[in-house]
Protein backbone atom coordinates (compact mmCIF):
# COMPACT_ATOMS: atom_id res chain seq x y z
CA UNK A 1 0.00 0.00 0.00
CA UNK A 2 2.89 2.35 0.78
CA UNK A 3 4.20 1.89 -2.77
CA UNK A 4 0.84 2.83 -4.27
CA UNK A 5 0.71 6.02 -2.19
CA UNK A 6 4.27 6.91 -3.19
CA UNK A 7 3.49 6.41 -6.88
CA UNK A 8 0.35 8.54 -6.52
CA UNK A 9 2.36 11.36 -4.92
CA UNK A 10 4.96 11.22 -7.71
CA UNK A 11 2.28 11.36 -10.39
CA UNK A 12 0.51 14.20 -8.59
CA UNK A 13 3.76 16.13 -8.24
CA UNK A 14 4.65 15.61 -11.92
CA UNK A 15 1.17 16.65 -13.00
CA UNK A 16 1.32 19.83 -10.92
CA UNK A 17 4.77 20.67 -12.34
CA UNK A 18 3.51 20.10 -15.90
CA UNK A 19 0.48 22.26 -15.15
CA UNK A 20 2.70 25.12 -13.93
CA UNK A 21 4.88 24.78 -17.04
CA UNK A 22 1.82 24.82 -19.32
CA UNK A 23 0.45 27.91 -17.54
CA UNK A 24 3.81 29.64 -17.93
CA UNK A 25 3.88 28.85 -21.67
CA UNK A 26 0.31 30.08 -22.02
CA UNK A 27 1.17 33.35 -20.26
CA UNK A 28 4.21 33.82 -22.52
CA UNK A 29 2.14 33.15 -25.63
CA UNK A 30 -0.50 35.61 -24.48
CA UNK A 31 2.17 38.29 -23.91
CA UNK A 32 3.59 37.62 -27.37
CA UNK A 33 0.14 37.97 -28.98
CA UNK A 34 -0.34 41.33 -27.26
CA UNK A 35 3.10 42.46 -28.46
CA UNK A 36 2.43 41.37 -32.05
CA UNK A 37 -0.98 43.05 -31.99
CA UNK A 38 0.69 46.33 -30.99
CA UNK A 39 3.15 45.97 -33.88
CA UNK A 40 0.30 45.30 -36.33
CA UNK A 41 -1.65 48.32 -35.02
CA UNK A 42 1.42 50.57 -35.29
CA UNK A 43 2.10 49.31 -38.82
CA UNK A 44 -1.51 49.97 -39.86
CA UNK A 45 -1.32 53.53 -38.51
CA UNK A 46 1.92 54.20 -40.37
CA UNK A 47 0.33 53.02 -43.63
CA UNK A 48 -2.66 55.36 -43.29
Amino acid sequence: MQNKESTFQQVKSSTEAADRKAQSLLDSARDEVVRLKQIVDATRKSLD
